[in-house]
């Protein structure tokens, strides 16, 4: 009897699973999403501001989204999908990273994708990690934007970071050691 309650359970498990409203996604990766509540405010393409409480909504369906609540306890507004948001303003930041109480998100290519600011200044590095204040130090090395002076550019390694930055004239440590983050504290110690 203990078998047949056994394969009972499995199978409703897996019918529950398979009829979830959302999917459940369990990965190892140490870029792990911060998907907790933040206070904030969003800035829509269309020019309006929402201002409230936030939690990143990645993988709900039909489309990646922020849900919006008008308070920490309070329901859910509303959602909103990434092609709808210019920029996001949350209270929190990884301070051995960026230097800043906030952490401020774009969405620079009009797409599905958010990137962190993590400089300030004549040159501006952006990932695409979202991460407020979750995971300390972590940058992604690869898949960063570098703009200066208005021009966009794609960098998918340390190295061509490094090659980036250095024909703008900047000079980093000798020997090629330096990590994307150690390169991040730097710009930002100097923000030219």
């Amino acid at each position: 009897m203990n078998r047949v309650s056994l394969i009972l359970f499995i199978c409703l498990l897996s019918t529950l699973i398979t009829r979830a409203q959302h999917p459940v996604i369990i990965g190892s990766s140490k870029y792990a999403i911060d998907y907790s509540k933040h206070p904030g405010y969003i800035i829509l393409r269309d020019g309006k501001k929402l201002q409230g409480i936030f939690e990143y909504a990645e993988m709900e369906f039909p489309g990646y989204n922020f849900k919006f609540y008008a308070s920490e306890k309070g329901p859910l507004i509303s959602r909103i999908k990434f092609t709808q948001i210019n920029s996001i303003t949350l209270a929190g930041a990884d301070t051995t990273v960026i230097n800043s109480d906030s952490t401020y998100f774009f969405n620079l290519q009009n797409n599905n994708r958010l990137y962190r600011k993590l400089t300030t200044g004549d040159i501006e590095i952006f990932d695409n990690f979202f991460n407020v204040s979750q995971e300390s130090g972590l940058v992604r090395d690869e898949d960063l934007i570098v703009m200066r002076k208005g021009k966009m550019t794609s960098v998918h390694s340390r190295k061509e970071l490094i090659q980036l930055l250095e024909s703008y004239g900047v000079v980093l440590q000798p020997g090629d050691r330096m990590t994307v983050r150690a390169i991040i504290k730097m710009i930002n110690a100097n923000p030219g």
